[in-house]
């Protein structure tokens, strides 16, 4: 067994405790830590917490928990809300999980940063859920107060797209921290007990990675392996990946089986915070899962810091989850997801259990990964489409005289349909959408209308027409409204804006536009009409009340129409109001 020492990061360690010494407002203001995986970017982190004055909210993005809508959101606010009151910014965020708009958890949480001098650090950003970038990229572009920082740590080359592009964008001035490999001299600070001998094929075996030099040093055979390229089968992957793997699994299958097994559930649970959670995983009882986390944490396996077990590392998590077996961890995701489910936990907390022991139809978990889906589709259409998709795989197909089933199904092929085109797979859609052709029922309009959206989408106008003009034929369509904003929408790519605007006029007056989504839409296109006809007065005016119809509409609201905000953008453009322009494109894409 070996100390876990913090050496070759001294400059780095000071650069982050140094935010705190009242900098100009010219200084940087964000750091980012990168570095290879395994390459002490936790660690640091870790280190720093130990150190920092004043209120820290660190959370820690995971592979796992990338397809959990909100999941690092979700975190922030926790870490900002105070215990000992019933409301804080929780209210904000349930808000938004019941399909609310995100503008408020995002402003909720900027004013909750903004009480007090805070560093946000986000652990492991590559892997934040999309949602949850959302807001990260909105702190960025909205600071909150002069004395808040933000620290994230990413691998090398992985930083999000839209968070890079937020940095640039707004000019920024970032202080970058990469670590590098560890030296010789480190290398033996860290591992002071190990013979010389085997010290030296653990600096080959490692290449200065401290993670895996601290793996390797349990299993020196594998070390030696590793040095031996030949030990290995060729892969596509750095060459240190899969020797790390090996090293991982080795180290698992060498523990105790009670440890294995609470280290499986741990992975498979995520917080591991909830010690009532990982025992009903694991099957053991309190006392002997808490034993276990204490040997995990001397093996290094987990870490503790500020109260808080986490994995020392998303790779070590990931070896701790392959070594189970299949069926297994299938069993440890529903037991996962019926004990959220008796202690209410929300849908989108429990989905991905659900998900992911859903091999076999289970009616009640197909129920509630439907309706997780249904709350995530205006926030999360991707993952939406992904826990649809789950569902339909695995239930058994039903004919038409077999209510309810059948009138279930066909309302998630439609839900399903609807998450591909939201999530920018129009090809997907119409595959999904197509069962729905020949299928009468209540779904039928609707389905009629995403298809000719798909069709618009490609350029096909003429069929789009017809499939928008035989919606609107159906008796007492919930969605008329939308069918003819579609219909203006073809008039104006047509090239024929005296059409679109007479058409949106009947829209407006015949009382058709019931709904904010309707009547915001029918502004914009309505906008650049009166661009079309060269009315600019007329076209400012109707801009400006566009602008105002698009501000007050949510998110899921807004996403039956987005297609119609580039119309607003391009009259914003001509009308020299790019910066409002920018921020209701931003918001739509």
């Amino acid at each position: 067994m070996f100390r876990r020492t913090f050496v070759g990061r001294e400059t780095q360690l000071a650069a982050l405790t140094g935010m705190h010494e009242g900098p100009p407002a010219s200084a940087p203001w964000i750091t980012v830590i990168e570095g290879p995986a395994g390459i002490g970017k936790t660690r640091l982190i870790s280190e720093y917490l130990e150190r920092a004055p004043g209120r820290v909210v660190k959370v820690t993005a995971g592979e796992f928990e990338q397809s959990m809508p909100l999941h690092i959101a979700h975190d922030i606010i926790t870490g900002l809300s105070d215990p000992h009151s019933p409301g804080g910014t929780r209210t904000a965020e349930e808000d938004v999980l019941a399909g609310g708009d995100p503008r408020v958890m995002y402003e909720t949480v900027r004013r909750a940063l903004a009480t007090e001098p805070t560093v946000l650090i986000v652990d492991d950003v590559n892997w934040v859920d999309e949602e949850s970038l959302r807001l990260l990229t909105f702190l960025v572009r909205h600071r909150p107060q002069p004395q808040f920082q933000f620290v994230f740590s990413c691998r090398d080359g992985s930083c999000p797209g839209p968070l890079t592009l937020a940095l640039a964008a707004h000019g920024h001035r970032v202080n970058y921290l990469h670590l590098a490999p560890l030296t010789d001299d480190d290398v033996g600070e860290l591992l002071p007990d190990s013979p010389p001998d085997e010290l030296a094929v653990l600096r080959r075996a490692a290449q200065g990675n401290p993670l895996y030099l601290i793996l390797l040093a349990h299993n020196p055979q594998i070390a030696a392996q590793v040095v031996d390229q030949n030990a290995f089968d060729p892969a596509d992957l750095p060459p240190s990946l899969p020797e790390l793997d090996r090293s991982i699994r080795a180290e698992m299958m060498a523990m105790p089986h009670t440890d294995k097994v609470v280290a499986s559930a741990a992975a498979v649970c995520g917080d591991i915070s909830d010690l009532g959670l990982l025992c009903a995983v694991s099957q053991c009882p309190s006392d002997i899962v808490v034993a276990a986390l204490d040997r995990l944490c001397e093996r290094g396996i987990l870490l503790s810091a500020n109260g808080c077990l986490t994995f020392a590392h998303p790779l070590v998590r990931a070896g701790a989850y392959r070594v189970s077996g299949d069926g297994w961890r299938i069993d440890a995701h529903r037991t996962a997801a019926n004990y959220l489910r008796e202690r209410n936990a929300s849908l989108l907390v429990r989905a991905g259990h659900l998900e992911r022991s859903l091999c076999v139809y289970d009616r009640v978990s197909a129920a509630e990964l439907v309706a997780a889906a249904e709350l995530a589709i205006s926030i999360a259409p991707a993952t939406s489409a992904r826990w649809l998709a789950a569902v339909l795989d695995t239930a058994p197909v039903a004919d038409r005289d077999q209510e309810p089933d059948y009138h279930d199904r066909m309302r998630q092929i439609l839900l399903l349909g609807r998450a591909h085109l939201l999530s920018g797979h129009p090809e997907r859609a119409l595959d999904t959408l197509q069962l729905l052709a020949d299928a009468p029922g209540s779904w039928r309009g609707d389905a009629l209308l995403l298809r000719a959206r798909c069709e618009r989408i490609f350029g096909r106008f003429d069929s789009a027409r017809e499939l928008i003009e035989e919606a609107t034929a159906i008796d007492d369509n919930p969605h008329d409204g939308l069918a003819h904003i579609e219909l203006a929408t073809l008039d104006v790519q047509a090239g024929h804006p005296d059409k679109c605007a007479a058409r949106l006029i009947a829209l407006l007056t015949d009382g058709r536009a019931h709904s904010g989504s309707v009547v915001a839409a029918s502004l914009a296109l309505r906008s650049m009409g009166e661009l079309g006809a060269a009315r600019i007065t007329a076209a400012r005016e109707s801009f400006q009340i566009a602008r105002d119809a698009f501000t007050q509409l949510p998110d899921s609201d807004l996403a039956d129409v987005v297609h119609t905000v580039s119309a607003l953008g391009w009259a914003a453009y001509f009308l020299d109001l790019c910066p409002e322009g920018i921020a209701l494109i931003d918001r739509a894409l």
